[in-house]
């Protein structure tokens, strides 16, 4: 951002700076790409709503178990869940890597 004198902003002698242009908040968050997104971008939420609903799900199932007397069976799922995450993590950051259209 610049700051200039009002009175050089008025002489016939200011030259305006050209530089990068800004970009508007409104063209990347507009009411039509809210309500009719793009397929990939379904494909996103619909990644991230399974992801979300297995890990919650887990995390019950986990909770249940060991509330119910069945320690080991929760112990070896977190065990499971602490092996299998960091992949799955790396894994789906590769996969988005090779599909993103944007990179």
């Amino acid at each position: 951002m610049e700051y200039i004198n009002f009175k050089h902003f008025m002489s016939p002698s200011y030259v305006e700076k050209k530089g990068k242009p800004l970009y508007s908040v409104v063209t990347w968050f507009s009411l039509p790409s809210i309500l009719a997104p793009s397929p990939l971008i379904l494909k996103g939420y619909a990644i991230v709503l399974v992801a979300g609903f297995v890990l919650i799900s887990t995390a019950f199932l986990e909770k249940y178990l060991a509330t119910s007397g069945m320690g080991e069976i929760a112990s070896t799922i977190i065990n499971f869940i602490k092996g299998v995450m960091p992949w799955a993590l790396v894994a789906a950051l590769i996969i988005f890597v090779l599909n993103n259209p944007l990179l």
